[in-house]
């Protein structure tokens, strides 16, 4: 019963705050606490042409969503800017707050991924366990995440079946990969598999009721 009656107090609570709010708390959010992985960090692992091959890439797909994506009406695109701001301010949320409130445990270590992983590889987080080591060997399991306000039945399907052929697909184009990873838990730099893919849900009510909390600690 508790738990009914925080959902529907979340949902009115959503219900009467302002779109300015909500841009206000998501905005201040990601200029705290929105730092990510940077390419330009990777120059001693991959070659200049190589970044550069990536970084045009990611312009190229990019683009390629925004005309796809292309909303009707000045309404829809204010409308969709506004998800996109409100779904990266979550992504923040949680990778702060896992991290300084060890939300995954103490072992546990939240980054938030480069601009192409995110992109490319649709990974928003890495979840670092590190295990210690064994035989001087660092051992460590690695989860990445998926952070998604859109909670539809058919949106989630849609992931987590994108995530189980990560997972079993030999592929090496196919299969759950970052490309660009710095490990918190020891001096590793480079790509990163051997990952397991998951899907964090948080309806559109939650989220703001998240943000509106996380807006105040920073």
């Amino acid at each position: 019963m508790s738990e009914n009656f925080e959902h529907k107090g979340a949902r009115e609570f959503a219900d009467e705050v302002t779109d300015d709010d909500i841009e206000r708390w998501a905005k201040r959010i990601v200029a705290e606490g929105g730092e990510r992985i940077s390419m330009n960090d990777f120059y001693d692992i991959y070659d200049k042409q190589k970044l550069n091959d990536d970084r045009r890439d990611l312009t190229d797909i990019k683009e390629k969503f925004a005309r796809d994506d292309k909303p009707l009406n000045a309404k829809e695109m204010a409308k969709e800017e506004r998800r996109k701001r409100v779904s990266e301010a979550v992504e923040v949320t949680l990778a702060y707050c896992g991290e300084t409130q060890d939300w995954f445990g103490e072992n546990a270590y939240l980054i938030r991924t480069s601009e192409y992983d995110d992109v490319i590889n649709g990974v928003d987080l890495v979840v670092e366990f590190d295990l210690g080591s064994e035989d001087d060997e660092p051992r460590r399991v690695a989860l990445t995440v998926d952070v998604t306000t859109a909670v539809e039945k058919s949106v989630l399907e849609k992931k987590i079946k994108r995530n189980a052929e990560k997972t079993f697909t030999r592929k090496g184009d196919k299969k759950a990969q970052i490309k660009y990873f710095k490990s918190e838990a020891n001096d590793y730099k480079g790509p990163l598999e051997n990952i397991v893919p998951i899907v964090i849900g948080l309806e559109w009510q939650n989220a703001v009721k998240l943000l509106e909390l996380q807006s105040q600690l920073f």
